[in-house]
C-alpha cells in the first residue's frame, strides 16, 4: 500500500509540474540495497500499474514488479510550429547479484538521451 502511495504521489507531482528538461526520476521505489536472493522468481507481471491518460494524448505511468520499477511521463510540446511527445522517466532495475541500476531519461525530438552511472558518456 506504502509502494501505491508513493507512486500516485510521483504521478500528481509529475502531471502538476510544468516541462522542464530535467528528467522524471524515481529512485525511492526500490529503496532497498539489500541483495535479493538469486533464487527469487522474477514475474512478467507487475505488481503494481498505473496508467493516466487525457484526451490530448499526455500521460504518466507507473509499475512495480519483481525487482524492476519504471515511471514515465508523456507531454506535449510545440517545436517549429509542430506538437511533439516529450517522455521523461526513469527505471530501476537489481540484478540478480543484488545491484541497483537507475536509469533516467528524456525521449523527444532531439532523440533518446538516458543518464545512468552504468551508461558511458560519449563525447561527440
Amino acid at each position: 500500500m506504502k509502494v501505491a502511495v508513493v507512486i500516485l504521489a510521483i504521478l500528481v507531482e509529475a502531471l502538476a509540474s510544468p516541462l522542464s528538461e530535467a528528467p522524471l526520476v524515481v529512485d525511492s521505489i526500490l529503496e532497498s540495497t539489500t541483495p535479493l536472493p538469486a533464487a527469487l522468481p522474477i514475474s512478467n507481471l507487475p505488481s503494481q500499474y498505473s496508467n493516466i491518460r487525457d484526451d490530448l494524448g499526455q500521460y504518466a505511468l507507473s509499475y512495480l514488479a519483481d525487482r524492476i520499477s519504471h515511471v514515465e511521463q508523456g507531454s506535449l510540446k510545440e517545436v517549429n510550429g509542430a506538437v511533439v511527445l516529450v517522455k521523461r522517466g526513469s527505471y530501476v532495475f537489481i540484478d540478480k547479484d543484488g545491484k541497483r541500476y537507475l536509469t533516467s531519461y528524456i525521449a523527444d525530438e532531439n532523440g533518446f538521451r538516458p543518464v545512468g552511472d552504468h551508461i558511458p558518456i560519449i563525447e561527440a
